[in-house]
């Protein structure tokens, strides 16, 4: 577990931030799938270290490691996870607007001799 060295020690985690304001936030988030990662995070706060936590989340080591250290780095704003972006459209809106209406209109309209 090399990478495990980045992260700080469980007394140092989040300094300046008590445990009852991330249990606040942990209460006030509507995404569920954020809760292990409150949860993490209260467990680190409490000194618990990340072989600990990723036993009592039952998650993978480096998904915990992932969560802790990013919650290191941008404070309680790293806690909750944060939304795929995707993939770049190929298309421009115009030309997927185009496309919708072609394929409402049929065949028929579009030059072909058959409806199907």
């Amino acid at each position: 577990m090399g990478r495990g060295s980045a992260v700080t020690s469980s007394g140092d985690f989040l300094p300046g931030v008590s445990l009852e304001e991330i249990r606040d936030l942990a209460g006030q988030d509507p995404d569920p799938k954020n809760a292990k990662r409150y949860l993490a995070a209260i467990h680190r706060k409490n000194g618990r270290t990340l072989e600990e936590i990723r036993e009592m989340v039952d998650e993978p080591y480096e998904k915990v490691w992932r969560w802790i250290a990013r919650a290191e780095k941008m404070g309680l704003a790293g806690i909750p996870r944060g939304l795929a972006k995707g993939a770049v459209r190929k298309m421009a809106r115009m030309q997927r607007v185009a496309v919708v209406e072609d394929a409402n209109k049929g065949p028929r309209e579009l030059v072909h001799e058959t409806d199907m």
